[in-house]
């Protein structure tokens, strides 16, 4: 079974990409362990649900110059 940091690596870095400023919010929110337990589970909508409001300006911009989206699509 998947532990929670092989599903924060999911979730950080091949699912959203996220910047360090995003990930310090996810760090300190209430849907922490809720995002964590819908990558476990294979729940990669609702994993997106909990953690889209948690973007910042900082990440918008770096993702932009990787020429990816937020969910790790390619522009």
């Amino acid at each position: 079974m998947m532990d929670n940091s092989e599903a924060y690596r999911i979730l950080t870095r091949e699912l959203t990409r996220m910047h360090s400023t995003e990930r310090d919010i996810l760090d300190r929110s209430y849907g922490y362990q809720g995002a964590l337990d819908a990558v476990k589970g294979g729940y990669t909508d609702l994993a997106h649900e909990f953690v889209q409001d948690m973007r910042t300006n900082a990440g918008d911009a770096w993702r932009a110059e990787q020429g990816i989206t937020f969910w790790g699509e390619k522009l």
